[in-house]
């Protein structure tokens, strides 16, 4: 395998990875979530918008990660 295959390996690798922890932390969020609203219906909006921002920072996460694989493959040529 070429130097430019392993790099496209590598970007590969670096994305399932980047979307790895989010993607596991975004699944614990919504049970807990659903888990707060089964136990107290009453607390369902404020559950919710917790619910939505906090996945929205984890999808920052992934993108920032994303962001930083080309980074290094395209700007700083590490690949």
């Amino acid at each position: 395998m070429d130097s430019q295959g392993l790099a496209t390996l590598a970007i590969i690798i670096g994305i399932g990875l980047a979307a790895l922890g989010p993607g596991i932390g975004m699944g614990i969020a919504t049970a807990a979530a659903i888990n707060a609203i089964a136990r107290q219906p009453e607390v369902e909006g404020k559950a919710r918008n917790m619910l939505i921002f906090g996945i929205v920072f984890m999808e920052v996460l992934v993108i920032y990660a994303i962001f930083a694989v080309f980074l290094a493959k395209y700007l700083f040529k590490l690949f």
